[in-house]
């Protein structure tokens, strides 16, 4: 009987309590799904300038988040379970 139909996991986790993750969604045939918290970014930090630059932080960060969001799924593929982020 499988117990488990969706699993979340935070990312922030260390390697091994993913590969856990990872192996408990294989045994139950379950989704796993990787997801990352932001705190709300301040609006002053939408648009930055750094000397001639305008940078949008929050778009930094969330890009940046994705990258590792990503190879963080990435890295359990060969467990054989593809998990899902929110921007897959």
């Amino acid at each position: 009987m499988k117990r488990f139909k969706n699993i979340a996991l935070i990312h922030g986790c260390d390697q091994a309590t993913l590969e856990k993750a990872a192996l408990l969604a294989q045994e139950n045939e379950a989704k796993l799904t990787l997801v990352q918290v932001i705190k709300n970014v301040p609006e002053a930090w939408n648009h930055v300038t750094l000397g001639d630059k305008q940078l949008d932080v929050k778009k930094l960060m969330v890009e940046e988040l994705e990258e590792q969001l990503s190879k963080a799924a990435n890295s359990v593929l060969s467990i054989g379970v593809r998990p899902q982020t929110p921007f897959t």
